[in-house]
């Protein structure tokens, strides 16, 4: 912490590229090094739709570095655009058929008849040879495949002047990977370089040539003549143009703020595109089985502010998913921001019951009512998120803000997040049933004022997920505040976080054996930030195996009946729930954090007492369960994670 799916069947369908020079530019210089980005991020998978790579350059052939693309609609759909070079002239099948494309030569009438039609004959036959002379065609006359309408994908003319795609080149005048916002086919764009009015129309082809089109174009559409022709010189061009297309798309994108209540219907697919804000007054209901994806640029985020609501319910056997964009096999931790939570419930950072600035740049939260509601998360993954703003200034899986106790979170699991997987700030909200694996910090973290219940917890660190630049990574790390000290639990109306935990699983492992050592791995249990009288938390009914060490404390504490790998540890002028904590030789199914099964298979998982009686009324809550055993699972127990989560590694 730091102060401050099922498959997504993704299918390529089709790479094209042009290379060499363009007509109206000089011979292009060999500097394979400008598109190499863009052909190795081919391999890295993004959201279905229509990209483009490739490298900006002058009329000299020089890289325009950070410059400005804008292409817009020209509200025209060509039969015939160019392709080829003099002495080859062809056509090609619409941009995004199935089938490949053909080309006809000098001696090959028929086909233009036959692909094009008796009119595109009657004009460009062998007959009008005088006419044509280099001029290049490709007819277009194919519709769409099936899956490509299946998938959203539209044919429709995209309107004069709107645009569909906006970047910036990098230092080398390349771009990697666009994407058209309106990915309609068929069409001519106009291509415009910071704004100035050197439009060069853009031909975007899924096979075949995509190109900016140049003076030997001839173009036959419903808003052109064949006469139509760019001015002799250009201010620019682009070279190495790469076209990528995959499937399936989603059918809707959310993005900026939902003006009203929005329904995501079971296994329906969505994107959020850039941060989805969910304000005050608005609801965001999700169906079980429903896929919502976040984009990597602008990087997707859900953020539901105080008095809106998300309402995100799935099954055990079809959970909600929240993932990358990307496909499956090519994603990373932080490929998009996650979900943010923002209640009315108390944090304590600064005053108690004032209002505080989120971490990640998300704007203000918290109050005074801490049994606010923020809505419902049931049978959830979140994964691959937690994009960093800054260093120490990341957006977690799910981060937890001033969320009150009307607010119901259980099944949910956070895996593979950049930072923390779930992180409070404050608060009141109380869970069962909760899952964080392979986070790259740790994978459940409180500070400033939480005082929410959390039972049946299963904390996994991965040794190869932990990155030494990161804090250490813990399976539970706490702040009683993160002003660094603060001096009264806020369960009486101080300002010291001070949540209860019970049946915790806490596992640190490298592949299929117990970690003994690894990357930045550290304790269990860490609590932190008091003014060394004031208690952070409560803990007992544990099972912590592999980290560091059980428990390791710079502010006081309550822990009891917990069995560890190693020695337990003590925590300075903490409170003992009962002399019941030991150390055995726990061992559980798999710990593999690609395959896990946390069941126990040998040691002493049964406690010394039932929960509700140790340390007299420390855990006697009525949120919590009575249960007699160490750990998240009972030995032969149910398991409760089967079915709505999953493990992937990328």
């Amino acid at each position: 912490m730091k102060t401050k799916t099922k498959k997504f069947g993704v299918i390529l369908l089709g790479i094209t590229m042009m290379l060499g020079a363009l007509t109206q530019c000089k011979e292009k210089k060999e500097d394979n090094s400008l598109i190499l980005a863009a052909i190795l991020y081919l391999s890295q998978g993004r959201a279905p739709g229509v990209y483009i790579s490739g490298v900006l350059v002058d009329e000299n052939n020089e890289p325009m570095a950070n410059k400005t693309v804008t292409i817009k609609g020209r509200n025209e759909t060509p039969t015939v655009v160019r392709t080829g070079t003099a002495a080859n002239r062809g056509y090609y099948k619409n941009v995004l058929s199935a089938t490949p494309f053909e080309t006809r030569y000098a001696d090959g009438d028929s086909k233009i008849s036959s692909q094009c039609g008796s009119a595109v004959f009657a004009l460009y036959g062998a007959t009008q040879a005088a006419i044509l002379g280099d001029r290049q065609l490709i007819c277009d006359t194919s519709t769409l495949p099936a899956e490509a309408s299946t998938a959203g994908i539209a044919e429709s003319l995209v309107a004069a002047g709107e645009v569909v795609a906006q970047f910036t080149t990098d230092s080398n005048g390349a771009f990697v990977s666009q994407k058209f916002v309106i990915p309609n086919t068929g069409n001519t764009y106009t291509v415009e370089v910071d704004g100035a009015a050197r439009n060069r129309r853009l031909r975007v082809a899924r096979s075949g040539t995509s190109s900016l089109l140049t003076q030997s174009d001839i173009i036959l559409g419903n808003n052109t003549t064949p006469t139509e022709q760019v001015a002799t010189k250009y201010a620019f061009s682009i070279f190495n143009l790469v076209v990528e297309v995959e499937y399936p798309r989603p059918i809707r994108t959310l993005e900026g703020t939902l003006a009203s209540n929005v329904f995501i219907g079971a296994n329906e697919q969505v994107i959020l595109q850039g941060t989805v804000i969910v304000p005050n007054g608005v609801t965001l209901s999700i169906g079980e089985g429903a896929k919502v994806y976040g984009s990597v640029s602008p990087g997707g985020a859900l953020l539901v502010k105080q008095g809106g609501k998300l309402e995100a319910i799935g099954t055990a056997t079809n959970p909600v998913v929240f993932s990358s964009e990307k496909a499956v096999g090519q994603r990373q931790p932080g490929d998009w921001q996650g979900i943010i939570l923002q209640g009315n419930g108390i944090q304590t950072f600064g005053s108690i019951g004032g209002t505080a600035i989120g971490e990640g740049d998300v704007g203000t939260f918290g109050g005074n009512n801490n049994a606010d509601s923020s809505g419902t998360l049931r049978y959830v993954r979140i994964e691959f998120a937690g994009a960093p703003f800054s260093p120490g200034n990341e957006r977690n899986c799910l981060s937890l803000m001033g969320v009150g106790s009307g607010t119901t979170i259980d099944y949910v699991q956070c895996h593979r997040g950049f930072d923390d997987g779930f992180e409070w700030w404050g608060g009141a909200v109380n869970h069962k049933y909760i899952v964080s694996t392979a986070n790259r910090d740790d994978q459940l973290d409180f500070t400033d004022g939480y005082i929410g219940k959390v039972q049946y917890a299963i904390a996994h660190l991965d040794t190869a997920a932990s990155s030494s630049n990161d804090d250490t990574s813990r399976c539970v790390e706490g702040d009683g505040n993160t002003s660094n000290s603060c001096s009264a639990s806020a369960r009486t109306g101080g300002n010291c976080a001070d949540p209860w935990f019970a049946n915790l699983t806490c596992v640190a492992s490298n592949g299929n054996a117990v970690a003994t050592s690894g990357t930045n791995i550290g304790n269990g249990w860490y609590v932190r930030r008091s003014d060394g009288t004031a208690l952070v938390g409560s803990i007992s009914h544990a099972a912590i195996l592999g980290t560091v060490g059980p428990l390791n404390c710079t502010a006081p504490t309550r822990y009891g009946d917990i069995v560890a790998s190693s020695a337990i540890g003590t925590c300075t002028g903490g409170t003992a729930l009962g002399a019941n904590s030991a150390s055995d030789a726990v061992t559980l199914t798999n710990i593999n954090v690609t395959a896990p099964d946390w069941t126990p298979t040998a040691g002493t998982i049964t406690a010394s007492g039932n929960l509700k009686t140790v340390g007299s009324a420390q855990m006697n809550q009525a949120f919590f369960d009575d249960t007699n055993y160490r750990g998240a699972i009972n030995t032969g127990g149910t398991k409760w994670w089967d079915g709505w989560t999953s493990f992937p590694a990328n």
